[in-house]
């Protein structure tokens, strides 16, 4: 029981493939994640719902044009349109990205401006079952 249980510490603490997010997607694909979750804050707490929603896709072998939505009905939310350039070459084995995004949020029934910058970086990592990013 006890090397099953370091097994599964080991594999846990082990970083994983990164299938979708910081990395530009190739031409003509796309990725999508949409998730829901329903949940009480307390025992006399009324019950929240969030929703997300995650899409991207490659425009051209350089770019890759994103929307991010996520909203909680009850409080806030943000929309996000965003797009993305790789800043290192498609061999190389350490990953940049370069990500620029403009949108909103809301905070209850007030619309703020909002932006997003950020660099990604990573390292190929080629299992079995495929090629995909890991954080380093």
């Amino acid at each position: 029981m006890r090397i099953l249980v370091a097994v599964l510490l080991l594999i846990c603490l082990l970083p994983p493939p990164v299938w979708a997010g910081a990395w530009p997607r190739e031409k003509g694909t796309g990725f999508s994640a949409i998730s829901s979750t329903l949940r009480r804050a307390g025992p006399d707490q009324p019950l929240r719902y969030d929703t997300s929603t995650y899409l991207e896709y490659g425009l051209t072998h350089r770019f890759t044009l994103g929307l991010d939505i996520n909203d909680d009905l009850a409080t806030s939310g943000h929309v996000l349109v965003f797009g993305r350039v790789p800043l290192s070459p498609p061999d190389a084995r350490i990953k940049l990205a370069f990500l620029v995004g403009i949108g909103g949020h809301r905070q209850f029934d007030l619309w703020q401006p909002m932006y997003k910058v950020g660099l990604s970086m990573g390292r190929d990592v080629h299992t079995r079952w495929g090629q995909g990013l890991s954080l380093i």
